[in-house]
């Protein structure tokens, strides 16, 4: 999945090895338009969409990934025509699947850690008051559980195919940027790690999440913690986006030591990808920019 401004394609190889291309156009209401020139807000409302879309893209695709194992195991029926899988037509699963996410995100990500880090506190008999160090623990244990289940999703072959499409998509936006040709020889030379990757923007959460987390009173009652954890995660996504928008092409040491760390989970997150996976990439980055309003060279790629 590619997307430019006003624009986002979605390439998907069927079993036939034919690439299958669809394309949706993004209206921006003028209201939201004015939205997107705020700092922090702006954040949100981009990385909203980015996570309703790419749900709406994984969706799409499922269709396909579908059809694909029917018709590996069922050689004796013609394939059945491809329904129309608009994406406007499709919005309440996409939309179940996010509350689900985000639910799973809230308890394991949010309050689990929290409840270790108090659980912890109670077993050693210690009592800490510096909020700052709580969180430091509590930090520590939320990037652990990242990792742990980044690369316990990542032994299921299904998520380490989707795990060589996102590496794709950043080899082929690295062609581009670099204004070589885009084919997969040209775009296989390139990283598969790029600094403006949705997986920098979670690191970066993360991190400046033990600071923002500090500013909570340590004595209130766990559920009231995790409501003021949930109510902080809008600021905390918009100032990561700023952050990521200011310094992904920076040269100086905070930045390139942030993109090294952020690296280390995009390890996890991508992998390398074939020829095949580069060029169904490279069909969906070539049809979102020939598309786009904006041709601009400030893409947004993810998962």
């Amino acid at each position: 999945m590619m997307r430019t401004p006003g624009i986002m394609s979605i390439a998907v190889r069927r079993n036939d090895g034919n690439i299958i291309l669809h394309n949706d156009l993004l209206i921006q209401n003028p209201e939201k338009t004015r939205l997107l020139l705020v700092p922090i807000i702006r954040g949100v409302m981009i990385l909203s969409q980015s996570v309703i879309l790419g749900f709406r893209a994984l969706d799409y695709s499922s269709y396909f990934a579908a059809e694909n194992r029917l018709t590996a195991t069922d050689h004796t029926n013609a394939r059945a025509p491809v329904p129309d899988r608009s994406l406007s037509s499709i919005r309440w699963l996409p939309m179940a699947s996010l509350i689900l996410a985000l639910s799973a995100f809230i308890g394991f990500f949010l309050a689990f850690p929290l409840l270790l880090t108090d659980t912890l506190q109670a077993m050693t008999g210690l009592n800490i008051t510096n909020s700052f160090f709580l969180n430091l623990i509590e930090g520590s244990i939320r990037l652990v559980l990242v990792f742990i289940y980044i690369y316990a999703i990542s032994a299921i072959p299904e998520i380490r195919r989707v795990f060589q499409y996102h590496g794709a998509e950043h080899k082929a936006i690295f062609a581009y940027e670099a204004g070589m040709e885009l084919t997969a020889e040209n775009a296989r030379q390139f990283s598969r790690f790029h600094p403006r990757c949705g997986t920098a923007l979670l690191f970066t959460l993360m991190l400046f999440s033990i600071l923002v987390f500090s500013i909570i009173p340590t004595d209130l009652s766990f559920f009231m913690k995790v409501a003021l954890r949930i109510s902080l995660i809008p600021f905390l996504a918009g100032i990561s986006y700023e952050v990521i928008r200011k310094y992904s092409d920076s040269m100086s040491v905070p930045a390139r030591i942030l993109f090294q760390l952020s690296a280390w989970l995009q390890i996890l997150t991508t992998r390398e990808p074939d020829d095949e996976h580069l060029e169904v990439g490279i069909v969906a980055l070539k049809s979102a920019l020939q598309l786009s309003t904006d041709n601009q060279s400030n893409l947004t790629s993810d998962m």
